[in-house]
């Protein structure tokens, strides 16, 4: 080979490698741009809901309400009327782990809890001494009241003090969602990575996490206000 052969077969690989680092900095800097654009971006309830459900391959929900996810619950309750998942809804959070453990060892189906953080105790002893003890994987979001100033209840105020460590406790540090809200869904995407080890996680939610566009309305027949005027008047009558 001549020197001038050499040359080119040099600058041929030279140039190889810098094409070879020049595709390494692009997609590094595309991840760091998606990466990016997912914290400070702010979803709507809409792509929560289907992020805690479709995307995740969630076909059960067993809840206790809160007005933070009032939009989200309507979304729930719409996807249970179109058969797309099953919705139960609990009247006390110490139900909770209970009845998703049941679902999961009955079906083999990964259930989604939610629960207000005030919930949070009265739901701890069925995660504590059931889910984590018998690997239950049980994906759980509670909502961070009180999670700032601006909220002026002072019981959120007391609750709010309280989740970050709550949290951590209830579910041995596999917890995910700060209490400013940032980065939503991918922090719900590596809670539902970590429920596959067999244990229960948490996602946090703040009220700011997530934007409400969808409109709570009821459909046109479902509540008749003669019929509760009615009810009223015998109850009155009957219990004074």
């Amino acid at each position: 080979m001549n020197p001038q052969e050499r040359g080119l077969n040099k600058a041929e690989h030279y140039l190889n490698q810098a094409l070879v680092i020049t595709r390494k900095v692009t997609e590094t800097a595309r991840k760091t741009s998606r990466e990016a654009k997912e914290l400070l971006s702010t979803p709507t309830d809409i792509e929560l809901t289907e992020a805690l459900t479709t995307e995740a391959g969630i076909r059960d929900v067993v809840l206790v309400p809160c007005s933070i996810t009032d939009t989200v619950q309507d979304l729930l309750v719409r996807k249970a009327d179109r058969g797309e998942l099953e919705y139960y809804q609990m009247v006390n959070e110490h139900s909770l782990g209970g009845v998703a453990a049941g679902i999961y060892l009955a079906t083999g189906r990964q259930v989604l809890i939610h629960m207000q953080n005030s919930g949070l105790t009265n739901a701890a002893d069925g995660i504590i001494s059931f889910a984590n003890v018998y690997k239950i994987p049980i994906p759980t979001v509670v909502t961070y009241r009180g999670n700032n100033l601006k909220d002026d209840s002072e019981p959120h105020q007391e609750i709010g003090k309280m989740t970050a460590d709550l949290t951590r406790t209830v579910f041995k540090g596999r917890v995910h969602g700060d209490r400013l809200g940032r980065g939503i869904l991918k922090a719900a995407e590596r809670m539902f990575g970590d429920v596959k080890d067999g244990y229960p996680s948490v996602l946090r939610l703040a009220p700011q996490a997530f934007r409400k566009v969808h409109p709570i309305r009821l459909p046109e027949g479902e509540f008749d206000v003669r019929g509760y005027e009615e009810n009223y008047k015998r109850f009155i009558e009957v219990h004074g």
